[in-house]
């Protein structure tokens, strides 16, 4: 007979599963001590990481050997629990993107609808007494379809939430370039990449769900397929929660925050043609002669600090005016001083990142990306036109 303490009670997989159970629980208390401006969407994330929390718990308690079997008194609530767990985290994710990029977001009674497939599965699971190894699989009951597209509905819906939170996220790309003139000060949009990545995940996890049997038989490797498309899932979810949750929620809320504030609309003041046409001048003037586009960081509510103006005055003129918003704006500056500093004698020797850096730009990305469309060339092509023009002229 095994000594039962040389037994050990989680394996690596299980410990993954409750680093990210850990993980979810700090972001709780992160979201309960961190003041915020977005009291609705701290509602939604709450959600969101309780149910990420409850569905880590449930896989420890569903499937570690040791612990499963003592579980039958609770078998009804871990059921329920992982039914809510899977069903309401895709509306959360939703809700909570949502709630960032709209200015003015506020719960409604249509939102309700979110909660219908949540309600009606755990209604079914209870009527039907479905028990814990029922939807584990692995007692035989004439329920087992039904289980099984239940299975399919829980890891299916996440990701089409997932999915739909993708054009919504991408949507903030031009918000965000009517307030930042940089992409390292926009976080490279890690909200779009946060969405991606769970829609990747949940995808895989319903894949899993869909194929893994399928592929055992196929393969004839006595399940380990599926185990290990579910593992696979597993450190997938870990590494979602630690990477792109921990950078993103405060930067993403604090940069959005500001752009919504600076974008919400004032119902007082109107821009007339007479003040664009004023205001556009004094822009330009500032550009030229101040040259504030060298600051690499600058933002709109800085420049607009300095031009003496509201935000949103600045944010119409540049797009009335001058047809841009304003990180269009600022690099294209950026571009014609690095025109300038390319063929200038005294910089001819300099290398192009230096120019980059010197030009106000802090990533070669986007100057690169800038420069080609302006010029309609790449920086080192446009050295070595002038270079070449200016040994003909000679």
């Amino acid at each position: 007979m095994s000594d039962p303490f040389k037994i050990p009670l989680f394996n690596l997989h299980d410990l993954i599963v409750i680093t990210t159970a850990i993980a979810a629980v700090l972001m709780l208390v992160m979201l309960a001590v961190s003041p915020t401006k977005n009291a609705r969407a701290n509602h939604c994330l709450t959600v969101f990481f309780g149910c990420l929390l409850a569905h880590s718990a449930c896989i420890i308690l569903m499937w570690n050997a040791q612990i499963a079997p003592k579980l039958n008194t609770f078998s009804a609530a871990i059921v329920v629990t992982t039914c809510l767990a899977n069903l309401l985290k895709g509306p959360s994710l939703l809700l909570y993107v949502t709630a960032i990029t709209q200015a003015g977001f506020s719960f409604n009674r249509k939102q309700l609808i979110h909660l219908v497939p949540a309600i009606a599965v755990v209604t079914l699971m209870l009527a039907l007494n479905i028990q814990l190894d029922d939807l584990k699989g692995i007692t035989q009951t004439q329920h087992q379809r039904l289980i099984h597209d239940m299975w399919l509905l829980m890891k299916g819906l996440p990701a089409v939430y997932a999915l739909a939170c993708i054009p919504i996220a991408l949507s903030t790309s031009h918000l965000m370039q009517s307030f930042y003139s940089s992409d390292s000060e926009m976080g490279k949009n890690w909200l779009s990449l946060l969405c991606i990545g769970y829609a990747a995940y949940w995808g895989l996890t319903f894949f899993s769900q869909l194929f893994g049997n399928t592929l055992t038989k196929l393969w004839l490797d006595n399940g380990s397929m599926a185990d290990i498309l579910g593992i696979a899932s597993n450190y997938l979810a870990f590494g979602l929660l630690l990477t792109l949750f921990s950078y993103s929620v405060s930067l993403t809320q604090q940069q959005l925050g500001r752009a919504l504030t600076a974008a919400k609309p004032k119902s007082a003041a109107k821009t007339t043609p007479l003040k664009v046409d004023s205001l556009a001048n004094t822009i330009e003037s500032c550009m030229k002669n101040e040259k504030l586009f060298l600051q690499s960081n600058l933002t709109a509510e800085q420049f607009a600090e300095h031009v003496g103006h509201a935000t949103r005055d600045i944010s119409t003129v540049l797009n009335q005016h001058f047809g841009k918003n304003f990180f269009e704006f600022i690099n294209t500056y950026r571009v014609e001083e690095a025109q300038r500093l390319l063929i200038s004698p005294e910089h001819i020797d300099t290398s192009i990142t230096d120019i980059l850096y010197m030009a106000g730009f802090n990533s070669k990305s986007a100057f690169q990306r800038f420069f080609k469309r302006i010029t309609e060339m790449s920086p080192s092509e446009y050295r070595a036109l002038h270079k070449k023009n200016s040994s003909v002229s000679d």
